[in-house]
């Protein structure tokens, strides 16, 4: 069984009102022994920079105080969800974020390809889904080549969340994309990096995770083993949903193990 989230938001993330205090109490009610808030840092966001950002004093002077209070047997760890853009001014402020305050967790995300944002029909105009997911993979493999201080990459493939019904399904064939996700899984590898596993895609309606479970045995076929579980639970109720399905997607790849960190340290444990 899965113990611990390691992608949850709270009222520090723009699309978020949660208290940090129902994510632990939620996170413990459904059985977890650790939880990892994982806020949105997503800079040089384009046409509003203030948009998913939050401030990192604020937030670890409310964490401290938490850790302090609670009287729950839980661990509670302060990650980030960083949002990378290949452009050296925003990677460079990005890292020295990074290095300037103890983060337990980083999850390395693309949310934004060539100043669009696939939530927005305007990605998805004038080019098939195809081509459109084509130019997302890219975008990834650009981001981690320039840039590698994160733990894990979050949600390979979750823009296919946002497909708009009036150009084709929420899914993909992952063979039309094999040569770019094998090029962006191998340096994950290389590079000591991991996966994540967000099953937020689930409770949208969707029957794959981000990524599917396609891809999961690609990483795994290459070698890969550092896979963390997460919600992307944006209010408590969502916490560890659903971990049961994608429990098993994991096992069908072939893990058996999945990670947690806590001061940027890998451990691993027995799914």
């Amino acid at each position: 069984m899965i113990k611990a989230d390691y992608h949850t938001h709270s009222h520090f993330s723009t699309d978020s009102e949660e208290k940090t205090e129902n994510i632990i109490k939620a996170a413990y009610d459904k059985g977890l022994t650790s939880i990892c808030l994982t806020d949105h840092m997503d800079l040089d966001f384009p046409n509003d920079n203030t948009l998913f950002v939050f401030n990192p004093d604020e937030y670890f002077k409310e964490h401290e105080e938490i850790r302090r209070n609670n009287k729950l047997p839980i661990k509670f760890l302060s990650g980030i969800e960083i949002g990378l853009q290949p452009y050296e001014d925003t990677l460079r402020k990005t890292n020295e974020l990074i290095n300037k305050y103890p983060f337990d967790f980083v999850i390395g995300s693309t949310h934004i390809i060539d100043s669009l944002d696939p939530f927005d029909h305007i990605f998805w105009e004038n080019r098939s889904k195809n081509e459109s997911l084509r130019r997302y993979f890219e975008t990834i493999y650009e981001n981690i080549k320039l840039y590698n201080n994160y733990d894990v990459l979050g949600h390979i493939d979750y823009c296919i969340r946002y497909v708009p019904d009036d150009i084709d399904t929420q899914d993909y064939n992952h063979k039309d994309f094999s040569d770019i996700l094998e090029v962006i899984l191998k340096k994950l590898i290389y590079d000591g990096k991991g996966l994540e596993i967000n099953c937020s895609s689930i409770r949208k309606g969707l029957n794959i995770t981000n990524p599917k479970v396609e891809v999961l045995k690609m990483y795994k076929d290459f070698g890969g083993e550092i896979l963390t579980f997460g919600s992307d639970a944006h209010k408590a109720s969502d916490v560890a949903n659903p971990f049961k399905i994608s429990e098993a997607f994991a096992i069908e790849a072939g893990f058996k193990y999945y990670a947690t960190f806590e001061k940027r340290q890998l451990t691993m444990h027995k799914i």
